[in-house]
């Protein structure tokens, strides 16, 4: 995140970054606009659409949700969808999908996994990630299975572990 002097310009705010992330869902629309008009390059604009494309009238669909169905055309029709609306937006990409597993008793992210092994996850979110690519959409895969002993936010760095080999295999 960066601090910008109050005199800025909108155009000198956006030459001094390179992504963006709006976290203000009622000005989304207009600050996409705007920072996209502003940019005299090609601007990353990205978001966490998790359960589709937050403004969209479709249905949210947890991850969970699609996996369980075990239908590959739902996820695809779910990624397509998602990307669509993303990009007529002015998005380029997002963040997600999570490709963790419920591995703890942590409630709050079953409804944000593909599977219950990293090989049940791989299988829905490949689809999704191919079907992204197909429509030029940009994912970053996020929440690796047991992630909790990352010690970073993985929406901002490149996900590593500070594990040992043995200690990762023995948490999944």
């Amino acid at each position: 995140f960066m601090m910008v002097e109050e005199n800025c310009t909108t155009e000198e705010f956006v030459r001094k970054m390179n992504a963006v992330k709006i976290f203000d869902e009622t000005k989304r629309p207009g600050l996409v606009k705007l920072f996209r008009d502003a940019a005299d390059y090609p601007l990353i604009m990205v978001n966490d659409m998790e359960l589709g494309y937050p403004a969209s009238k479709l249905p949210k669909i947890p991850l969970s949700t699609l996996a369980a169905a075990n239908n590959p055309e739902y996820v695809r029709m779910f990624a397509a969808a998602l990307a669509k609306e993303a990009k007529a937006a002015g998005f380029s990409g997002c963040w997600g999908p999570n490709i963790d597993t419920p591995t703890e008793n942590r409630p709050c992210t079953f409804a944000r996994v593909a599977g219950d092994s990293p090989e049940a996850a791989l299988e829905v979110t490949r689809e999704i990630f191919k079907t992204f690519h197909s429509y030029r959409f940009h994912a970053t895969a996020k929440h690796f299975p047991n992630d909790k002993g990352m010690p970073f936010d993985t929406h901002m760095v490149a996900p590593h572990s500070t594990m040992t080999k043995e200690e990762l295999l023995e948490k999944c």
